[in-house]
């Protein structure tokens, strides 16, 4: 399920879509269906009109219609960095409305660990078929737990998750960074369920250019607005991942 791949030779690029309306999202969808990004996260928490669940679902397809791209459906609460909020029963039923009604088997969901939503949001996927796949992700904007409960947060995700499951964490030291890339690279090593691991702000950028090499199937770069601090342009990261590309 979905294009996302465990542990691949490079990493998908998925690019974020923070526009408040629809004008401003069309045109982000429009400049994003001209390059070569793999994916589209729409960060659905930035939209005026979040709470109308019609509204939100014609977005969600419009936004496939123009990219014609593998789309991530986002509503990022304000405790892991959003700007928008959603109470428990909203976010699950909005969540699904849109897995069923814009996406499909190569678009996700993503679906925060600790959101009071997510467990409601679960519970009805299972009563459901052909649905598009979840990231289960968890957001630390405060630091950068140890390494082992870094571990342990992925575990509780992917016990979630029928798709993917993704980290991104606040690093104060490069010491800070290289847990993370290690944690990734230990989780890979005994899970193949595809794993997106950052760390944010500038102490992190490395970890969104290598991450791959510790078994990050993905990153995240900007065509416009960033949806999260230490996001490099969609060009400068195409050019940086070219140059560590074996040479054949």
């Amino acid at each position: 399920m979905g294009v996302l791949q465990a542990k691949p030779a490079r990493p998908a690029i998925i690019v974020p879509i923070v526009g408040k309306n629809r004008a401003a999202i069309r045109e982000a969808a429009t400049a994003i269906a001209v390059s070569d990004a793999d994916i589209v996260e729409w960060r659905a928490d930035h939209f005026v009109q979040l709470d109308d669940i019609p509204e939100v679902v014609t977005v969600a397809r419009r936004i496939k219609e123009i990219t014609a791209k593998p789309l991530i459906f986002t509503i990022r609460s304000r405790a892991e960095g959003g700007v928008g909020e959603l109470d428990a029963h909203d976010y699950a039923f909005t969540t699904l409305r849109v897995a069923v009604d814009a996406l499909d088997h190569n678009d996700y969901v993503d679906v925060e660990l600790r959101h009071p939503g997510t467990p409601c949001a679960m519970k009805l996927r299972r009563h459901l078929q052909d649905l598009a796949g979840t990231i289960i992700s968890h957001h630390d904007f405060n630091g950068t737990p140890s390494g082992d409960d870094m571990y342990l947060i992925l575990e509780k995700c992917a016990e979630m998750s029928d798709g993917a499951v993704k980290l991104a964490v606040t690093p104060h030291s490069a010491t800070d960074v290289a847990a993370l890339l290690d944690c990734a690279a230990r989780f890979t090593a005994h899970h193949q369920m595809p794993t997106i691991a950052a760390a944010m702000g500038k102490l992190g950028v490395a970890s969104r250019v290598v991450g791959h090499l510790f078994g990050s199937c993905a990153t995240f770069a900007t065509i416009g607005e960033p949806s999260a601090p230490g996001q490099l342009s969609y060009q400068q990261m195409q050019r940086l991942l070219a140059e560590l590309s074996p040479q054949t």
